[in-house]
């Protein structure tokens, strides 16, 4: 019988610093002394994976059904125009989310009208940059930290950063990390556009270390338009999408919010369309959104928190392309995450690589979520030949336990 303990869960956005009766380790014969390496767990990663749930109304019934098909639990949650319906919205999915205010004045009705759907809050700023506006933005900060976390029905609500995003910003604005739970950044300037999602995360996580130091990130939004002339092909941005959720995970960003939900229609708000979203402004899934929802059913892993083992494996020909994020649930089956981060073409770029098993496993199903939800290989033993593209392939391992 496995040991048992009581697991004290860390601070993290959205979860609930309370001890609770936890397995130890499942699948810890998956692991060996050699190239054995720690796996997260799988619900931890669900649960990273957050939207900004704009381009359709909460009052269309397709909104709904939507967001229940792609299984995320995280959305942002706006305190303005629409605010009822996407509260109704909430309550009927069981969802939560991080609010977003642009008044400090908001953040207490704003947190009071979510109730305990918001487990975090944000202060927007769309201030002109002038030769105040560094001091304007720490007091405020500062503001904000004082009035959730100086009373006691707030106090367990995240602070993550404002939205400082250019270079000049960055320097005005200073160091906020003392104010914050989680900093935030916001990789999609317009000069990188085009960019794969790791050359992105790298290229703009150091840039926020002034503002917010060792603090954890999240990302508020981020996505690919399809819609502009420097912008990618629903194809690629559906690789690129995915991976954006898939590198900033194994960067340690505790959560990303993709926007959009939809395509904004054609001169809705007297403003040009916009091809961010997941759905096209039809509703009509992209690829991204068909290839999240497959993920996140795949990975889901609802329940109480538990201490994930270790699995010894080796990669084949293994390259500095090649990342890699081993999870598991608490049944103690792993799931080992393999892509190519390249940039990538119209075509997928796939490369055949051996995976060892230090201990065999009863059985090795491999998914490629981009183009069925049902596995493609079925495998058991200590060796598999699988093949790793630019989408994602996922290796499910049961591992051979007594």
């Amino acid at each position: 019988m496995r040991a048992r303990l009581i697991f004290w869960v860390a601070l993290c956005l959205g979860c609930e610093g309370v001890s609770i009766d936890a397995l130890q380790g499942p699948g810890l014969c998956g692991a060996s002394d050699r190239n054995s390496v720690q796996a997260q767990t799988a619900d931890r990663f669900v649960n990273s994976f957050g939207l900004k749930p704009f381009g359709m109304s909460p009052s269309n019934p397709l909104m709904k059904e939507r967001l229940s098909e792609l299984g995320v639990r995280q959305l942002v949650l706006p305190y303005g125009g629409g605010r009822e319906g996407m509260r109704e919205l909430v309550e009927a999915l069981g969802l939560r989310g991080m609010v977003t205010i642009e008044s400090l004045a908001n953040a207490v009705p704003a947190l009071q009208y979510y109730g305990g759907a918001a487990t975090a809050i944000t202060l927007r700023h769309n201030l002109t940059v002038d030769a105040a506006w560094g001091a304007t933005i720490r007091n405020n900060q500062q503001a904000l930290h004082a009035l959730i976390k100086g009373d006691e029905s707030t106090a367990s609500v995240a602070i993550v950063g404002t939205n400082v995003q250019d270079d000049d910003q960055i320097l005005a604005a200073g160091d906020l990390s003392a104010w914050v739970d989680f900093g935030s950044f916001f990789p999609w300037r317009t000069a990188v556009w085009r960019d794969p999602p790791g050359r992105r995360a790298t290229t703009d996580l150091p840039r926020h270390i002034p503002n917010y130091g060792t603090r954890p990130m999240v990302a508020p939004q981020t996505g690919y338009d399809t819609n502009i002339d420097n912008g990618v092909s629903e194809a690629i941005g559906g690789r690129y999408v995915v991976r954006t959720v898939l590198e900033h995970f194994r960067l340690g960003v505790e959560r990303t919010f993709i926007a959009e939900l939809a395509d904004s229609m054609p001169g809705l708000d007297g403003l040009p369309s916009t091809g961010l979203g997941i759905l096209r402004h039809d509703g009509s899934p992209k690829p991204a959104f068909t290839t999240l929802s497959r993920l996140m059913a795949l990975l889901g892993d609802a329940g109480p928190a538990f201490v994930p083992g270790q699995l010894g494996y080796t990669l084949g020909a293994p390259s500095a392309a090649m990342h890699t994020i081993l999870l598991q649930k608490r049944s103690g089956t792993f799931y080992l995450i393999l892509w190519l981060e390249i940039d990538s073409l119209e075509a997928e770029t796939t490369v055949p690589v051996a995976l060892d098993l230090a201990v065999p496993a009863k059985a090795m199903t491999v998914f490629r979520p981009a183009q069925a939800a049902a596995p493609v290989a079925i495998g058991k033993g200590q060796r598999m030949m699988v093949d790793v593209s630019d989408a994602l392939t996922v290796v499910q391992i049961e591992p051979d336990c007594p």
